[in-house]
């Protein structure tokens, strides 16, 4: 009986370890299952490996996130990588509501970026990303600034959007940040030609 009750709660402990590390990352093109995600900071994402091991790696590496605790997160992804925007925008949005963690805020809304820039939705994808910037994001998720939908953006919403960002961009102190909000200022910036007389 001994032998039968050390074996039992051996099965147990190794499928609560599992069970608590059902957390995937997306790193380098392939996905890690079975991870537990700690944070993101100073650049770089933490989490544990099924075995317990301690990993940190940099963000530009991690292109996704699937947590356990918000399992919008994962259906948000998927949704963007089968190009139904309009589903990553409400799964995406359900894990906002959420109030997740800080660090997860920002990465969640980084992606709705791209969501609102693959929607067409300038103003609320320049809203977002200036947000982001306010809030002193890591760089590397602000580098690629939502110019999709600028280009089909109206003049007014264009003007708005500079309006809004050129505060912002004066308080960057990142050199690569503050090029690609200068980048996006540009395209929206609306150029007016001078009336004839």
């Amino acid at each position: 009986i001994t032998r039968c009750m050390t074996v039992l709660a051996f099965v147990v402990l190794c499928t609560l370890a599992t069970v608590a590390r059902a957390d995937e990352v997306k790193i380098g093109g392939f996905w890690i299952p079975g991870v537990s995600v700690e944070a993101i900071r100073d650049g770089r994402i933490y989490y544990y490996t099924a075995t317990g091991e301690p990993v940190n790696r940099p963000i530009e590496d991690l292109s996704a996130i699937k947590m356990r605790a918000y399992p919008k997160l994962g259906e948000g992804q998927d949704a963007m990588d089968r190009g139904d925007y309009g589903e990553a925008f409400r799964a995406l949005q359900t894990v906002m509501n959420q109030g997740p963690e800080p660090w997860l805020s920002q990465w969640v809304r980084a992606k709705l970026v791209t969501v609102y820039d693959e929607l067409g939705r300038a103003t609320d994808a320049a809203r977002t990303y200036a947000d982001l910037v306010e809030d002193e994001a890591p760089a590397s998720l602000l580098l690629n600034p939502p110019l999709k939908s600028i280009a089909n953006a109206s003049n007014q919403d264009k003007e708005r959007i500079v309006e809004m960002l050129e505060p912002v961009e004066e308080y960057i102190e990142n050199r690569e940040v503050k090029a690609a909000v200068a980048r996006l200022i540009r395209e929206a910036t609306v150029v007016t030609q001078p009336t004839q007389d």
